[in-house]
């Protein structure tokens, strides 16, 4: 029988680098860290119409959330693996920006499920090849930090830090 204390415990510290990473870029653009590259990833390209990604997707947002990601795992002592969840984490969150921009969704609007497993979902795309769990892992993974991030959006949006919940 698995002790789900454990598994959620280890799923926790695997996706430390990519909840950092997800969660960086909220305080740095707040804080207005490194304000000269508050540009947008997509330098305003657009496809269809729409802009790739949009305003809110910023390369002060990439740098910050990968330099955070691979500091944590720094810590955890491979940096390699944070860096590559952070890129995941991060990449995850732009492709879903990317599809609620071609279905037209606001910017900063809700779209559930996919605003809170987006970043899990990359960097478990990205972090398979280094380091392959189970699915069962994964599974447990995309359902415990979809709904921590819920949650810790709720308190993001009750400090004022982040626009909407």
């Amino acid at each position: 029988m698995i002790d789900l204390l454990t598994l959620f415990s280890d799923i926790l510290y695997f996706f430390l680098p990519a909840i950092m990473a997800n969660l960086t870029p909220i305080f740095a653009a707040y804080y207005r860290i490194l304000p000269s590259l508050d540009r947008p990833l997509d330098g305003g390209l657009t496809m269809r119409g729409q802009r790739l990604f949009g305003s809110h997707k910023t390369v002060r947002g990439l740098l910050t959330g990968v330099i955070a990601a691979s500091i944590i795992g720094l810590l955890q002592g491979n940096v390699v693996m944070g860096t590559v969840m952070g890129l995941g984490a991060l990449w995850g969150d732009a492709m879903k920006s990317f599809f609620k921009r071609q279905f037209k969704i606001n910017p900063g609007a809700r779209w559930s499920p996919w605003d809170q497993i987006d970043f899990v979902i990359g960097a478990i795309i990205f972090s398979f090849p280094i380091a392959p769990q189970p699915f069962y892992f994964y599974l447990v993974a995309v359902l415990l930090i979809g709904f921590g991030s819920l949650f810790f959006s709720y308190i993001g949006y009750k400090m004022r830090i982040k626009n909407n919940f």
